[in-house]
This record gives C-alpha cells, sequence and structure tokens, in this order.
C-alpha cells in the first residue's frame, strides 16, 4: 500500500460551465488525510479574453520557439498564413496578459472570498496540492501556476483531473521490492531517443526498466497487461490531439489512437500502474482518455516540446522522484527547470501533470514498498532518509559508532569472544616468539607433587630438597607458592634468595590472565618478585612493569623444564647443577607462577624480547572501537552504500594492520569486536540506505564522465547539458567546490562553441 504524504488537499471543482459563459457552481474543498476539513461553494464570471488569449499563446508559442532556435522537431510544420513576424518580447507580453487576466477572473467575483477563508487554513510551510476538475481542454490549457496564490505558498503545486474519480488504492502484486517501468519509444532518428534511454539507464538502474524499440499496437498491449504488471509508463516520442483523441506515434507515417490501448491502461492499473509519461507534443487529448481509466498520475505536454527541453524535463523529473521526492514535487522542479533552460523563460508552461485525488501520493519509496515482502512504518523511512543526506553523514556515523562502540564493549565479555580473542593473541605471541620458545627458559618449576602432599613426608621434607639442590648449585632465586608452617620448628628455609609469602591463586588456575599484583601476597605477585630479584642479580635497574594483568600464552610453557619435588633427592650432583644453577625456581601447584615468570623475563631478552601485553581500560576499548565503526560509517556514507562491501573489508584490512602494530607494541586493543563493530558499521548503512529508498546510481559521476566523452567526440551541446546536470546534482550533495569545477568546464565548452 502507498504511504499517504502529509500534505493538504485543496480541490476546485469548475463543474459544467465554459470560459465564454461562466462557471455557475464551483465547489472548493479543503481535504487532510483524506478528510474534508472545509468546504464552500460560488461561481465563477465569464472570461472570453482568456480563450481569445490562449488562441494567440497556441499560435505564437511555437512560431516563437521555432524561430528562436529551439529546434523542434521536423514533424511539427506550420500554416504558410501562420505569424511569422514575432519575437520572445511578443511572447513575454503574452504571458504578462495571460497573469493579469486570470489573476482578475479570479478575484472579481465570490472565488475571491472563498480564497481568503482557504488561506486562514493553510500553512506556507506544508505541502499543498490544488486540483483543478474540469472537463474542458482549454481550462486545463489555463497556466494556472501564474494565479498569485501560488506565489504566496511556494510548496504548493496546480494539478489537474475530471470531477468524476474512482480510488484506485489497493494492494499490489509482489516484485519483491523492484520499480519496474514499461518505456516505449516512437522510431524516430531525428528524435535521438537513445539518449533518453541512456538517461532512463543511468537513474533508474538497467533493472527496472523493459525498453520496447520499433513498438507496435501489440506489443504495448502485450507488456501493459502482463501478469507482473509495471509501476511506470513512459512514452517518448511524436504526439498530438484533437478535440477528442488523443494520439502517439510508433513512427512517423503510423500514428496509434489511444483510446485503443485503453482498456489495456485498465488493466495495468488493476496490476498496479501508478505514472504514466507521455514525453511528446500536444498530449492534452490523451490525458483527456486516459483520466477515466484513473491512473494516479499523467504527465502530458500542453502543446509542441523543442526535443532537447523535453530531455533535461525527463532527466530532471527522473532525478528528483528517484531521489525521494513526492511524485507532484518532482513534477514542479522539472517543471521550473525548463523555465531555466529555454531561451524563452517560458517553458514551464509545456507540461501538466493529471492527478486522480482519490488516490495516494506515491514516492519512488512506496513503489519498492508496494512490491516488497516486508512493508516498512513509514516514520522509519522518513527518518532514514533524513539522516542519508549528505550534510547528515558525519553526525549519523557518529550515532551508529556510538552504538556499536557499546555494543562492542558488551560483546567483548561474552562467550565465546574472550577465548577466541585470546587464541588469536596467542596465535600472534607464538609467530613473534617463534625462535624465542625454542630456547631453554631460566625458569625451572618444581612440582609439589602428590607423594609429598597428607603428611605422608615429614615437615622438613621442602627444606631438605632446598639444602640439597643450593649444595650443588647456586639458583637466582626461589619462589614457594606454597603455605609454610612456620610454626614447625623443623622447617628451616634461611636463605636471603628465598620468597615464601606469595601464594598461588588455586581458583583460577586455567586463566590465560596472570595477576602482577595480589591482595594476599603483600600487593605482589610470586613472579613479579623473582623477576624483581633476578634484576638485582643481574645488576639492572628495576623495570617498570605494567599494573593489573599479565598476558600469558600456554605456548611457552614447552620452555620451562619441570622436575617433581619428590624426585630431587634421586638426582645426582652434576644433574642438580645442570638443572637449578643461575636458574629461578618456583615450587608449587599452579603453573602458571613459572610461565608468568618466564613471560616477564623475556621483556628482557637481548635478542627477542616481547612486549608485555597491556590490558587496556574499559574507555580506551569503547574509544577504539568508536574510532573505526565511525571512519567505517562516514566513509562508507560518502562514497555510496553499493560499495560499502569493498569499503568495509579496506577499513577491516587497515583495523589489522593498525592492531598487529599496537600489539607488537604491547598494547591488547580488542581486534575481533572491532572487526565485527567494522562489518556492523557497513551492514548498517547499506540497510538505511536501503530503507531510506536511496540506493541509487552516482549520477553525477554518471553525467560528468558522459559529458567530457561527448566533448571528446566533438558534442559540445550534449555535453554542457550532461555537465550542467552533474553541477546540479554535486550542488544538492553539497559538493560545492566539485560543482564549481563542473561549472569551470562547461564555461570553457560555451566559449569554443
Amino acid at each position: 500500500m502507498a504511504h499517504q504524504i502529509d500534505h493538504q488537499a485543496v480541490i476546485i471543482n469548475l463543474g459544467s460551465g465554459q470560459l465564454e459563459t461562466g462557471f455557475n457552481s464551483v465547489n472548493v474543498r479543503l481535504q487532510a488525510g483524506g478528510k474534508t476539513l472545509w468546504e464552500a461553494t460560488c461561481s465563477l464570471n465569464p472570461a472570453p479574453e482568456l480563450q481569445q488569449l490562449l488562441q494567440e499563446w497556441q499560435l505564437l508559442y511555437p512560431a516563437v520557439v521555432q524561430l528562436g532556435g529551439d529546434n523542434l522537431s521536423p514533424t511539427v510544420t506550420f500554416d504558410d498564413a501562420a505569424i511569422t513576424n514575432v519575437s520572445t518580447q511578443d511572447l513575454s507580453q503574452l504571458h504578462k496578459q495571460f497573469q493579469d487576466k486570470l489573476n482578475r477572473w479570479l478575484a472579481a467575483s465570490a472565488f475571491n472570498e472563498i480564497e481568503k477563508d482557504l488561506r486562514t487554513s493553510l500553512q506556507k510551510s506544508e505541502l499543498i496540492t490544488v486540483t483543478i476538475l474540469a472537463e474542458q481542454q482549454n481550462i486545463w490549457q489555463l497556466p494556472w501556476y501564474l494565479w498569485h496564490f501560488f506565489d504566496d505558498y511556494p510548496q504548493a503545486i496546480d494539478l489537474f483531473s475530471k470531477p468524476r474519480a474512482v480510488d484506485v488504492t489497493r494492494q499490489k502484486p509482489n516484485r519483491n521490492g523492484q520499480v519496474n517501468l514499461l518505456a516505449v519509444f516512437g522510431e524516430d532518428p531525428t528524435l535521438q531517443l537513445q539518449h533518453d534511454r541512456e538517461d532512463l539507464q543511468s537513474i533508474l538502474g538497467t533493472k527496472h526498466i523493459e525498453f520496447i524499440q520499433n513498438p507496435s499496437a501489440v506489443a504495448i498491449s502485450a507488456n501493459l497487461t502482463r501478469e507482473s504488471g509495471c509501476d511506470i509508463f513512459w512514452f517518448g516520442g511524436h504526439g498530438d490531439s484533437t478535440e477528442e483523441e488523443g494520439i502517439i506515434y510508433l513512427d512517423n507515417n503510423t500514428p496509434l489512437e489511444i483510446s485503443v490501448l485503453k482498456q489495456d491502461f485498465q488493466t495495468a492499473v488493476d496490476r498496479g500502474l501508478q505514472i504514466a509519461v507521455f514525453n511528446c507534443c500536444r498530449g492534452l487529448g490523451l490525458a483527456d482518455q486516459l483520466i477515466d481509466v484513473n491512473i494516479p498520475y499523467i504527465i502530458v505536454m500542453r502543446v509542441e516540446i523543442p526535443n532537447f527541453l523535453a530531455k533535461q524535463f525527463l532527466k530532471n523529473l527522473l532525478i528528483q522522484y528517484r531521489q525521494g521526492a513526492d511524485f507532484a514535487q518532482a513534477f514542479k522542479f522539472a517543471r521550473h527547470q525548463l523555465s531555466l533552460n529555454s531561451p524563452t523563460k517560458l517553458a514551464n508552461w509545456l507540461p501538466v501533470l493529471f492527478h486522480n485525488p482519490l488516490s495516494k501520493s506515491v514516492t519512488w519509496h512506496d513503489l519498492e514498498q508496494s512490491r516488497s515482502k516486508l512493508p516498512l512504518p513509514l516514520p522509519l523511512v522518513k527518518f532514514c532518509r533524513s539522516i542519508t543526506q549528505p550534510k547528515s553523514w558525519l553526525a549519523t556515523g557518529l550515532g551508529l559508532g556510538l552504538a556499536l562502540s557499546g555494543w562492542g564493549c558488551v560483546l567483548k565479555y561474552q562467550n565465546p569472544l574472550p577465548g577466541l580473542e585470546n587464541n588469536v593473541m596467542d596465535r600472534f605471541q607464538q609467530i613473534q616468539a617463534t625462535k624465542v620458545i625454542n630456547h631453554k627458559s631460566q625458569v625451572v618449576m618444581v612440582n609439589y607433587d602428590a607423594m609429598t602432599v597428607g603428611g605422608t613426608v615429614r615437615p622438613g621434607f621442602l627444606a631438605d630438597s632446598i639444602n640439597r639442590v643450593s649444595e650443588y648449585a647456586k639458583p637466582i632465586a626461589w619462589g614457594i607458592g606454597l603455605e609454610i608452617d612456620t610454626d614447625n620448628d623443623s622447617l628451616t628455609l634461611d636463605y636471603p634468595n628465598i620468597i615464601t609469602d606469595c601464594l598461588s591463586d588455586m581458583n583460577s588456575s586455567t586463566s590465560v590472565n596472570y595477576s602482577l599484583y595480589r591482595k594476599n601476597c603483600q600487593d605482589s605477585s610470586l613472579a613479579r618478585e623473582l623477576f624483581i630479584k633476578y634484576r638485582e642479580q643481574q645488576r639492572l635497574s628495576p623495570k617498570v612493569l605494567w599494573p593489573h594483568e599479565l598476558r600469558l600464552n600456554p605456548a611457552f610453557s614447552s620452555r620451562i623444564r619441570s622436575i617433581d619435588l619428590s624426585k630431587i633427592r634421586q638426582l645426582s650432583p652434576a644433574q642438580i647443577k645442570e638443572i637449578f644453577d643461575r636458574k629461578l625456581v618456583v615450587i608449587g601447584k599452579d603453573r602458571r607462577d613459572a610461565l608468568a615468570l618466564d613471560r616477564l623475563l623475556l621483556t628482557t631478552a637481548p635478542n627477542y624480547s616481547l612486549p608485555i601485553f597491556q590490558p587496556l581500560s574499559l574507555s580506551t576499548d569503547f574509544f577504539w572501537i568508536l574510532l573505526w565503526s565511525t571512519a567505517t560509517a562516514v566513509v562508507v556514507g560518502r562514497m555510496g552504500a553499493r560499495s560499502f562491501i569493498p569499503i568495509t573489508i579496506m577499513m577491516i584490512g587497515s583495523c589489522i594492520v593498525v592492531g598487529g602494530l599496537l600489539w607488537t607494541s604491547g598494547y591488547s586493543v580488542p581486534m575481533l569486536v572491532t572487526v565485527l563493530s567494522i562489518g556492523a558499521a557497513g551492514i548498517a548503512v547499506f540497510g538505511i540506505h536501503q530503507v531510506g529508498g536511496r540506493i541509487y546510481p552516482d549520477l553525477a559521476k554518471i553525467y560528468y564522465q558522459r559529458g567530457l566523452a561527448k566533448a571528446g567526440s566533438g558534442q559540445r551541446q550534449g555535453s554542457i547539458e550532461d555537465l550542467r546536470s552533474a553541477a546540479q546534482l554535486l550542488g544538492e550533495q553539497g559538493k560545492k567546490s566539485k560543482a564549481r569545477r563542473v561549472q569551470q568546464k562547461i564555461e570553457a565548452l560555451k566559449r569554443d562553441i
């Protein structure tokens, strides 16, 4: 179902009557959200002078356009008796007369009082559609945009229809979120319609379009009535209108009355057709026929339109609509651009938009959602559209980064990520220390084995073992990670290099981290105290150690010589010297003490020193993740959602390189969580673009490259048109400096013409 865009609707039903005789029963209604808020009835006086001005315009405008060099199609011819001695000034004067007569006509009757009442209920900042309902084509010919009301309400747009209409809002067939356009090209080489095809492909993408070249009535009928239907019908070529019929030309010699396809268009409406655009001359007869089948939106041209203006109108209309504008607003923008691009500056009189007032407003996203399996709430879509504007991407990226950083810090402590992170860091250390772990360690681990526990060994056994080793070898220091009964006189450990106050933490023997500071060891660990003894013995200055925890790698345990305490008595003096001389000895049940001591010694290895992994604070982890996720979101947002995969991969690679360098320096930044956050940022930006309906090609780049190609092949005028489109898009995206550079190229091309 299409979403109703928030706006106010003014419906002016002129009823029966003529310009020459007046309108006796004019009904004016104000609606919002499908409900009538206000209604009044009045009359309008006869205005035969407007009919006379129309006749003059219909003769004068084509003549001025042709004589002014706007190059109408060769199929448009003029009677020899037609006006030829004319100028743009004549047309401008006639335009001013139209503006004056139209406003005098509307102000000279009871309609003026209704207009005043109407204005009290309208807000200038809101979108306003003004739909004029009339049966007569000469009412549709009038330039209603000259009504002073539209000057005072810049968000208002004039639309047309007949008094009768049917609500065609219904469930549309599922097309997996793809908008389908049926494009029919009337055969005429002079129109160069291949450029229109290029524009359609550039703006909408090839997947959206079904092209019919060399059309026939049968081919058009078959595509209009196909089961899958289409959302937009577009015709480019020649057209004409009589008092009762609209005609399109399949080629220069094959006219096709639109009434022949009327029933086919009705079927297309039943299957989802929302928009019909006839980019051809004199199309009011086409609209007169097709209004009856209740197509929500129909665009035709009032009179002849120069070919280059028709192309400009097509591009501007589709670009604005594709980028999220309401169709009526996209039409208004494209119509205004016509007046800027035309030498006469009055070409905005040419296109006219017919709208079924009972159908809902429709955006490009509405068309996608009517085909989507999972319709999304309109507030969500509007929010996504607002944050995908170029000027908002820094704030959007920062917001995503903050959310992902909080998520990452929580995720860091959720299983199984800590184990995976530790495995990665262990593997990194192993690669770093390939040569180091193949050498013997200066640490000896003496296991306080089961044979010495439970009272089976006399209390002095530990002291006797230490004394025996000391008799034949000179260990640097002993570290006893056991609780010793100091009340037992038989346990005598009178050596200055023995540390007995630091106990192993038996409750966390599987942890990969080792605390260098423990409260039950006088604020120091066994490994730390032994390390200090080692540096004193080596006459080295005290080494500053990071507080908190030490990263351990179980793979390093293979370096450490291990022996059971009960086996010491069985060793020969030579064996004792070989095992214990000039070594640091750890006695206990927890192997982590020895592993931590060996890890500390590696920090001072002369040739292969390894850094201590410094565990970072939670706030540091947060800002690390914030940096990468925000950068990813901003870069993907600025470069384009469709490139999110290569950009995300590039950001992940950069993170791994930078994180690896930090690991080499001893900073244990959270790598896995950061990689997940970067991937989530890229996917989130892609999703926001998709929800906001803003996934479209980089049109500015396409037009710029095509403009340069045309300039190289000598097509200077076509190059200027494409570069102008590129500059316009760059300006809308906030890329002012690039827009200026493109404008400079345009000025250079103009000087060369």
